[in-house]
């Protein structure tokens, strides 16, 4: 009942939510290409290197609404 609930209120707080999602991934691609500057890797090499890491962007905020919300209902 629990996970129903949540996929509800996600529904209704999607918006926020959605900034919320591009937040997070955003620090920590800014988190991994700070820790490889720490390291001595140039900015933009490091900035690449950590998207390179996260991987597809679009595909790790579909994944996770996936897990959020239903799908089929979208």
């Amino acid at each position: 009942m629990s996970s129903l609930l949540r996929k509800l209120s996600w529904l209704l707080q999607r918006r926020r939510k959605e900034a919320e999602l591009r937040d997070e991934l955003q620090f920590h691609l800014e988190q991994e290409a700070d820790e490889r500057q720490a390291q001595g890797v140039d900015k933009e090499q490091a900035k690449w290197a950590a998207r390179r890491d996260l991987g597809n962007v679009t595909r790790v905020k579909e994944n996770t609404r996936a897990t959020w919300s239903w799908a089929f209902v979208e």
